[in-house]
């Protein structure tokens, strides 16, 4: 689901809270040796001219538990961190 779940309840709100962009890579087949590739549970089909679809991340609130799905490989973006190494 490609939502945003920031548990705020004003867009003041959200905008102030720390996010997290997910990106969770899977397989249609649930296993992983699957051949249809899956990002936030919709699968990744080439268009016509081999154009590659969105890939758009699940946006989620930082104080929430990240949940890692077995058989699957996830990326997980902290735009907020304010990183040292990253200004």
């Amino acid at each position: 689901d490609h939502s945003v779940d920031e548990g705020a309840t004003s867009p003041q709100q959200r905008q102030q809270q720390p996010r997290r962009e997910v990106y969770r890579l899977g397989t249609a087949e649930g296993v992983f040796t699957g051949h249809r590739t899956t990002l936030n549970g919709v699968e990744l089909l080439v268009a016509t001219g081999g154009v590659l679809p969105p890939l758009t991340p699940t946006i989620e609130a930082t104080e929430k538990p990240l949940k890692l799905e077995a058989l699957s490989i996830s990326f997980v973006v902290l735009p907020d961190a304010n990183a040292k190494g990253c200004t």
